[in-house]
């Protein structure tokens, strides 16, 4: 059993990857109850099999340790280093040139580079007003549905 801090760490590095600020959108992420993220962290335990499935696109070991490299295709690319890629969750990693599985090479100085910059913080941008709508919905549908069973 890992420790409760090593969970911690665990939690820390997927919320680190997914760019999440909270354990509620931890949990949302991970289709678990906020309670069950709590349970996990008190007992120094974690679904292993739901975290790997949800981040396959993160390497195991990174996720457990913090070591080596964070982007699975970084692993997958063995020695092969030196250019930018985006994937298709707009997530940077290194690795040669052309394609390797679903990644594409696209160079930092490239226009397409910083066309694609810049509609990923858009995205960003637009996924957050978005998140917080469907949470103030959620909130409504709660208090609708606590009127009506009254």
């Amino acid at each position: 059993m890992k420790t409760n801090l090593e969970i911690e760490g665990i939690l820390s590095r997927l919320k680190e990857a997914l760019e999440i600020d909270s354990d509620v959108e931890l949990s949302r992420f991970l289709e678990v109850s906020k309670s069950t993220l709590s349970n996990w962290k008190r007992r120094g335990t974690i679904d292993y099999d739901l975290v790997f499935s949800k981040c396959e696109h993160l390497s195991k070991d990174w996720i457990l340790t913090g070591a080596g490299t964070q982007n699975i295709a970084d692993v997958n690319a063995g020695n092969m280093s030196g250019q930018t890629v985006i994937d298709n969750s707009m997530a940077k990693v290194n690795i040669g040139k052309g394609k390797v599985g679903k990644y594409t090479v696209v160079s930092e100085s490239s226009p397409e580079y910083n066309n694609l910059k810049a509609e990923n913080k858009k995205l960003k941008k637009e996924n957050k007003e978005l998140h917080i709508k469907v949470i103030k919905l959620e909130g409504q549908v709660e208090l609708l549905t606590s009127l009506l069973k009254k």
